[in-house]
């Protein structure tokens, strides 16, 4: 057993180095010597050279080891310049299918770098049928299915193509006409790919959403036809209340789950940007771009992320990823 736990820093590192390059005894093709190694090597990462050395490292550990895949996310996660936290990501992806439950989480990791280099290696497995945004978001909330069961409503709070005002159910918004009559808050705004976090809390405040409640439920959809839809993914929080009053529903003991989050709404809002980010990239260059989703020709035009926010009536709140076009 390699006596690494008693060595200073540098000298860890260099005995590392020596390791992973020794011929007659590699580490990498070693299994038990490498489970052993992983506390004192997977902290290191950054600093093993070359590159290829550092991810062939990383994706080996992974293959053999998946459950230290989020502990790889951490390590790698400075990994600031791009080209690196392409190859990074390329490397990992090759893991496969055993990384997607720790990326899944990785993407809703407080880190920006965590999430980016999750969404990065998740893209480049280029899956023939990419992970529902349903399974991609499932570390925010308990989402509710589309329909509530055991209920007459007519109006359905999981029907995500309906928008609540102050008027009732409308197909569209008039600013002037739908503006709140009792309430001092409300409206929809549109945001680009990197609000700040304090601004964006400054903002639910501002709009008069309770960032710190924890009884909602959410709802979930994706676009099937992101150009004539004119989203990505949607999310809507329903607060208790409003399950009461807008939609007639009663959540029995058997729900509870449904309307007991373990995150708070601001939390939640937050965190489905920083996922949308990690997924989808924030300049419209990145291979992660949703490219062509709203039109563009990926020459004269080309997809950048975006949001919308809006308060549909006091209690619903919507929040959704868009595109906006990046003209030369």
């Amino acid at each position: 057993m390699e006596p690494w736990a008693s060595l200073p820093p540098d000298q860890l590192l260099a005995q590392i180095h020596e390791t992973l390059n020794d011929g007659e005894s590699p580490l990498l093709s070693d299994p038990p010597r490498l489970q052993r190694a992983l506390p004192y090597l997977i902290p290191l990462l950054p600093q093993i050279n070359p590159p290829s050395l550092r991810y062939t490292t990383a994706q080996t550990i992974g293959t053999t080891h998946p459950s230290s895949i989020k502990d790889l996310l951490f390590a790698l996660r400075a990994e600031a310049c791009t080209y690196r936290e392409c190859y990074a990501g390329e490397y990992l992806s090759l893991i496969g299918p055993p990384a997607i439950p720790a990326l899944i989480e990785g993407l809703c990791d407080q880190d920006a770098n965590v999430r980016n280099l999750a969404g990065r290696t998740l893209r480049a497995m280029r899956l023939p049928s990419p992970p529902p945004a349903r399974s991609l978001l499932r570390p925010l909330a308990h989402f509710a299915p589309p329909e509530w069961t055991g209920t007459s409503a007519t109006l359905q709070p999981g029907d995500l193509t309906a928008f609540i005002t102050p008027r009732g159910l409308q197909g569209s918004i008039h600013p002037l006409q739908d503006a709140p009559l009792f309430e001092a808050h409300g409206g929809h705004l549109y945001l680009d790919a990197l609000p700040r976090a304090d601004t964006f809390r400054t903002l639910l405040q501002a709009l008069g959403i309770p960032t710190d409640k924890t009884q909602y439920a959410a709802f979930i959809a994706e676009a099937s036809v992101p150009e004539k839809e004119r989203y990505l993914v949607q999310l809507r929080l329903v607060s208790l209340g409003a399950l009461n009053h807008v939609f007639g529903i009663y959540p029995d003991a058997s729900e509870t789950l449904l309307v007991q989050q373990e995150h708070s709404i601001g939390d939640v809002l937050w965190a489905f940007v920083g996922h949308q980010q990690g997924y989808w990239g924030t300049f419209f260059a990145d291979p992660r771009a949703p490219q062509g989703a709203f039109g563009g020709d990926d020459e004269y035009a080309r997809e950048e992320l975006a949001f919308g926010l809006m308060v549909e009536t006091p209690g619903i709140y919507r929040i959704w990823s868009r595109a906006w076009l990046v003209e030369k």
